[in-house]
């Protein structure tokens, strides 16, 4: 479902980075660990298709990224990726709910608004689908986010620090939630955080 190899990234004169290759059938999930500094969010940007690698080559359910164009990767990205950015972004004029089907019309697919809320009721936010999203906590903002990375059941979902702004309890219901939902659709789920209390959950894990 993911595979990648030799990839590298340089910032210019500051600093490059070489990223081990990761082979992820579907089902399968890998747990990213490292400091600040290392490199996590570099590489989630880069098999999520937002950066292009100096190096190397992304496999996506077997296809190579290099052969996509530039305007052809957002509508790849929309079909075929889940992302769940470390800080949330929402389009602050609608609600909780509309920014969920947001997900849906982006990616030229009929509005579900039974999976949104299907997928609110899982994460324990139902009762803010028609809130605006700056009403809600950073907790619930986050939930909002992976629920919004689910709607259109990618073949990659990618998570970045999906945990860091939760309590414990919360923590484990989002992250059996995650391998949940990438299980039921057959997708490929690559977590990367520094929040150790993942790192005792799944086996398959590296770090940078």
């Amino acid at each position: 479902m993911i595979k990648t190899q030799s990839l590298r990234f340089g910032y210019g004169n500051q600093k490059t980075f070489e990223f081990p290759d990761i082979d992820l059938k579907a089902r399968e999930t890998l747990l990213v660990l490292g400091k600040s500094g290392a490199g996590k969010t570099t590489f989630l940007n880069l098999i999520g298709l937002l950066q292009s690698p100096e190096q190397g080559e992304i496999f996506i359910d077997n296809e190579p990224t290099s052969k996509i164009g530039s305007k052809q990767k957002a509508g790849f990205r929309s079909q075929k990726i889940g992302i769940i950015y470390q800080k949330p972004y929402f389009v602050n004029s609608l609600n909780v709910i509309e920014n969920l089907v947001l997900s849906n019309f982006l990616a030229d697919r009929k509005l579900n608004h039974e999976r949104a809320k299907n997928l609110a009721t899982d994460l324990g936010f139902a009762d803010l689908l028609f809130k605006k999203v700056q009403q809600l906590s950073g907790g619930e903002q986050q939930r909002v986010c992976i629920a919004r990375a689910l709607m259109n059941n990618p073949s990659l979902i990618l998570a970045d620090e999906p945990t860091s702004a939760l309590d414990d309890e919360n923590c484990d219901k989002v992250a059996d939630l995650l391998v949940k939902e990438a299980t039921e659709i057959n997708a490929s789920l690559v977590i990367v955080t520094h929040d150790q209390r993942l790192k005792n959950r799944f086996q398959n894990q590296i770090t940078l």
